[in-house]
């Protein structure tokens, strides 16, 4: 099914804080409708105040690509796709989408720096970062009393989202709880480059890079240039051992919205058609450049 930009920016919507929670909920009242949303509504706020630096200990957020908006679009797509699991046949309890819509939003939390930390930005932290955002969530869940077995389960889903750790490795309580940290894994990634503006923010995610000397990304164009292959050979292959996360969208969309589709999937290949034609037209733009041996300018 072929989606126009006006439609998927649509579907993949709302893009507001409040409208992005009240949709959560409907989500949540479709799949239980007796599902009880205090402490996940607690989360939600709390978050949104660590991202806006009014949480004690904290600095503001400082980075521009890994910020409260990606943050929500994983919180959004992780309702979702959870939904769609269920409505597939997977077991998804209260409980798991609970945990899996606290996990998605403290996932990049470990990116905030504390507030006596004046040096840099969070995107230093970009390199185990995940480990971070676990133990800040275990102290956040410890001071409301949560089981030891919700911090095991949460940290679990957390760890699924680093990209250069094969889901196998992760230690999971059970099959389930395994199945939700493959949504959030796949969640974080659709999240990004699902996104209607993601290739306007690629070089915000380069600065990022550069302060935390992740290697391969020499400037602004090397990342532009080599995103088709990063999807190609990281994001594509890493999907395609989390589940069928298509299925699961493709139940949910059907079940919400009367579409057998899934808009994540449609605005990822958009988006790198678009980027396919924004590099090949700026290699004319600059053959066109040279003459004869010399350069127009």
């Amino acid at each position: 099914m072929n989606l126009e930009n006006d439609e998927l920016r649509e579907l993949i919507g709302p893009y507001t804080e409040s409208e992005i929670y009240s949709e959560v909920m409907s989500v949540c009242e479709m799949a239980y409708p007796d599902m009880k949303m205090n402490l996940v509504k607690e989360v939600f706020d709390d978050v949104l105040r660590l991202f806006a630096g009014e949480y004690e200990g904290y600095r503001e957020s400082n980075t521009s690509y890994h910020n409260s908006e990606h943050t929500l679009s994983v919180f959004l797509a992780m309702a979702r796709v959870m939904n769609g699991a269920r409505l597939s046949g997977e077991t998804v309890t209260r409980r798991d989408m609970e945990m899996g819509l606290i996990s998605s939003l403290f996932h990049d939390t470990g990116l905030i720096q504390e507030a006596g930390d004046m040096i840099g930005t969070g995107a230093k932290h970009t390199v185990g970062h995940e480990e971070r955002s676990a133990d800040l969530l275990s102290g956040y869940l410890g001071k409301r009393g949560r089981s030891s077995e919700d911090i095991s389960d949460c940290r679990s889903m957390i760890f699924s989202t680093i990209l250069g750790r094969e889901i196998s490795e992760i230690s999971f309580r059970n099959r389930e709880i395994e199945l939700i940290g493959k949504c959030l894994a796949a969640c974080d990634l659709l999240g990004q480059m699902a996104d209607p503006e993601y290739l306007s923010k690629l070089t915000l995610l380069f600065y990022e890079f550069e302060e935390a000397s992740v290697p391969g990304f020499d400037s602004e164009l090397m990342l532009i240039e080599k995103t088709q292959s990063f999807y190609d050979y990281v994001v594509k292959l890493r999907l395609e051992t989390l589940g069928d996360i298509t299925g699961y969208m493709k139940a949910h969309f059907k079940s919400r919205h009367g579409k057998e589709v899934d808009p994540y999937e449609a605005s990822v290949e958009a988006n790198l058609v678009r980027l396919r034609e924004v590099l090949d037209s700026s290699r004319r733009n600059y053959e066109r450049r040279f003459e004869s041996g010399g350069v127009i300018w």
